[in-house]
Order: C-alpha cells, then sequence, then structure tokens
C-alpha cells in the first residue's frame, strides 16, 4: 500500500508540474495583434497607457494605424522613442503646451501654421520615412478636395504626420504631391477599416471620441471650444458607426469626457486612464 500511494503522489506531482510549465509556457507566447489608434487630440496620450499595457501583458503589436494624434503616437512607438515622447509631454505645463504653438494672428489657412510643431517631430523622429518602420505603420489623413481618406504607408514621415494633425481651422493644411491634406480624424477617426483592408489580424482599437455629455459644457464658449465641440460631436457619430459596422477583436474606450483639446498638461492622468481602460477591456 504505501509504495501503491508513493507511486500515485508522485505522479500527481508530475501532472501538477507539466500543467503548470504548460501554463506559464502560455504565458509567454505573445499574442500577436494590430492596433488601430484613433483621432482625440490631447485625449490621444491615453494611446501610451494602452501601449504600456499591452506590452506589459505581452502582447505583440505586429501592425499599427494612426488617425490624427494617433498618427503620433504610432510613430513614435515604431520608431522606439515613445519613451522620449512620454517624458516630453510630462514636462509640459499650460504655457510650455503654447509655446509648441506659432499662433496666426491674422490666419488665413489656419490659427496655428504648425511649423514649430513639425520642427520637433523632426528633430525627435529625424528624417526616417514610413517604409523604414519594422513593423507596417499606416498614417491617415484626409484630402479636402475629395473628402476621402490618405493612407501613407511610405513617404516622410514627420510630414505625413503632420498632415495627419491638421484639424481644419485650427492648423493649417499640408500640400503632399499637390493633395490639400487635413486631420485624418475628419474621414476616419478610428482606421480600424485600414488595417482589416490590408489583412491584418486580430484588431484592438482605442476610441476616443466617446458620448457627447451635456454636463460641464461652457454656455458661452470661444471659438476654440466650439469648434472641438462640434468636431467631437461629428467624430462620436463617426466612430459609432465605424464600431458598428467593422471587424475588430477589442475596442478600448477611455474615459475621458472632461479632458480639453489643448490639454496635454494633464499627460500622467490621460495616459494613467488609458492604461485602466486597457485593463478593464482586455481583463473582463
Amino acid at each position: 500500500m504505501y509504495t501503491v500511494c508513493n507511486i500515485n503522489t508522485e505522479f500527481y506531482y508530475s501532472q501538477t508540474q507539466f500543467f503548470m510549465l504548460f501554463i506559464n509556457m502560455f504565458k509567454k507566447v505573445k499574442r500577436n495583434i494590430s492596433l488601430a489608434l484613433g483621432s482625440g487630440s490631447a485625449k490621444g496620450l491615453a494611446h501610451i497607457g494602452v501601449i504600456e499595457y499591452l506590452l506589459e501583458k505581452g502582447y505583440n503589436i505586429t501592425a499599427i494605424a494612426g488617425s490624427s494624434i494617433g498618427s503620433v503616437i504610432a510613430s513614435y512607438f515604431v520608431f522606439n522613442k515613445l519613451d522620449f515622447y512620454k517624458n516630453f509631454v510630462l514636462s509640459l505645463d499650460k504655457k510650455k503646451v503654447f509655446s509648441l504653438f506659432d499662433i496666426n494672428f491674422l490666419p488665413t489657412k489656419g490659427l496655428i501654421d504648425g511649423d514649430k510643431i513639425c520642427e520637433f517631430f523632426m528633430e525627435s523622429l529625424g528624417k526616417v520615412k514610413i517604409e523604414e518602420s519594422p513593423i507596417p505603420l499606416y498614417i491617415v489623413a484626409t484630402d479636402l478636395e475629395t473628402g476621402k481618406p490618405v493612407i501613407f504607408t511610405k513617404g516622410q514621415l514627420t510630414k505625413a504626420v503632420r498632415a495627419s494633425i491638421s484639424i481644419p481651422g485650427i492648423f493649417s493644411t499640408v500640400n503632399i504631391n499637390g493633395q490639400i491634406l487635413v486631420d485624418g480624424g475628419v474621414s476616419n477617426p478610428l482606421p480600424i477599416s485600414v488595417l482589416s483592408e490590408n489583412k491584418h489580424k486580430n484588431i484592438i482599437a482605442v476610441n476616443l471620441n466617446s458620448k457627447i455629455k451635456p454636463n460641464g459644457f461652457n454656455k458661452s464658449p470661444n471659438i476654440i471650444s466650439t469648434f472641438y465641440r462640434a468636431f467631437s460631436i461629428m467624430n462620436y457619430y463617426q466612430s459609432e458607426c465605424i464600431i458598428n459596422n467593422a471587424t475588430y477583436h477589442k475596442v478600448i474606450e477611455p474615459n475621458l469626457d472632461n479632458v480639453g483639446m489643448f490639454d496635454y498638461h494633464l499627460a500622467k492622468d490621460i495616459m494613467q486612464e488609458g492604461y485602466n481602460a486597457a485593463k478593464r477591456t482586455l481583463e473582463e
């Protein structure tokens, strides 16, 4: 009896060890995903928190598409400079935020020229080309003449990103190859389709265009807040339509209702909510 019991015990432990080994191996296997990063101005800093969560949990990002601020985060990520960008935005206060913008006091094409921000991109990202990305990278802008999305997969990265963030009326337009380009969020605020049309699988999207709530709305808005709210309403309905008709794995939706267009000084809280939203969505 003693011998039989000992054999059974050894057999039990060998099964347990094998099972635990299998579980540990499974945990170490990276899960391949494609990532769609939506538009949303300062809310887009939440993309950083989402990416940090994904990497922490062993997800392997094999392709990435970005619209507007999503294109900024995507670019810094693929060229391994996301930590630099994160530290930069964490250093910003309100005064430093507006020092990045060259304001036009007699605007003809936009309230902000965008030269300063383009110089920052050039200094920090360099003269890299999109096709040099180690994984497929898609930058979304909008052709102002045709109204259709323009998807950049090659060419100078910084110029494509500058076009992608060109909020109409706020930033001046960008001319690339004869096309007058504005913000990617105008035509495609959540670029799930860009990934699916290029045969990428297991798409996780980050939607920053949450339902518009009346709470906290300023009854006497200035020109910037009026435009931003109108643009946000448009993007919300566009994003809802995209989500209802697209094929994807998960949609992460950070709660950032109180974050304004230029609230980059709230970087720490915005990034944390991105991380928390990813955790809520992917662990449910």
